[in-house]
């Protein structure tokens, strides 16, 4: 069965909104857990995990990086959207309807490390609290 192509675009497009929703809600959801414990609250289950303060510091800090590196994404997709407008206003092409983004450009690359650097450090905050968690469970 082909697709056209304007339809798999129209997919990447909605599948890249939805992993960037994903990696927020995992970044979240596993500061709230690291919170949980680094705040000694009475309501925090009581396991052996408070006693390893250094390494769920490490794990909030990767939280919080990984939402660095998600604002990151959309700053340099911003960039490289404004850059390929200008260009294209400038460029005297009156009239035109359609443009190409710079592959090449700092900002577009960069856009496409930070989409893959912000899962990778959401997946290994979770998988270190994970262990962590698996340790004192234990």
């Amino acid at each position: 069965m082909k697709t056209p192509l304007s339809e798999v675009y129209k997919e990447l497009d909605t599948i890249t909104g939805l992993l960037s929703t994903q990696v927020r809600t995992v970044v979240l959801g596993v500061l709230a857990v690291v919170w949980l414990f680094l705040s000694h609250n009475k309501d925090a289950p009581n396991l052996s995990i408070s006693n390893h303060q250094t390494q769920l510091a490490w794990i909030a800090g990767l939280c919080v990086l990984a939402l660095l590196a998600d604002l990151l994404q959309y700053q340099f997709g911003y960039f490289s959207a404004r850059k390929t407008m200008l260009l294209a206003e400038t460029s005297g092409a009156k009239g035109a309807t359609e443009v190409s983004y710079n592959s090449k450009a700092f900002p577009y690359r960069a856009r496409l490390w930070m989409f893959w650097v912000k899962q990778f450090i959401a997946i290994a905050a979770a998988v270190w609290l994970l262990g962590l968690l698996a340790v004192a469970l234990s």
